[in-house]
């Protein structure tokens, strides 16, 4: 019994350790005082992100990734999309999970909800 309780602790270490620095390294939460929000107007949504220097902005234009660049501030037509995200900090995405769909962090602005529909991650939506 002991040998097969050390075995799975073994093997959960295993786990941690090899899957660990990989989830942690592709996100990252954002600092304080950064917002992000969205004004909708019409069929169209203005996306303003305040308080750090996004490195790449990318939305979702069903099922194709369309790349803005380095933009703190872009309008999506949403009939093309309403969903994206950016990398921050040394190209990391922002920390986004499923629990915060309940306890909605600071930096969510006004017109921004999260969505985690795809199974790949989570992301921000626009919403009106």
């Amino acid at each position: 019994m002991k040998k097969i309780s050390l075995f799975f602790l073994l093997a959960i270490v295993a786990v941690c350790v090899v899957c660990g620095p990989v989830v942690a390294g592709e996100t990252k939460m954002l600092p304080t005082g950064a917002k992000v929000s969205a004004t909708v107007g019409g069929n169209s949504a203005t996306v303003t992100i305040s308080g750090i220097d996004p490195e790449m902005v990318e939305y979702y234009n069903h099922g194709k990734v369309v790349y803005l660049g380095a933009v703190k501030s872009f309008t999506i037509n949403l009939d093309e999309g309403y969903r994206f995200n950016f990398k921050f900090g040394g190209g990391k995405y922002v920390l986004l999970t499923p629990e915060m769909k309940d306890y909605p962090p600071a930096f969510f602005g006004p017109g921004v909800a999260l969505d985690c529909s795809n199974p790949q991650g989570c992301c921000f939506k626009i919403t009106p």
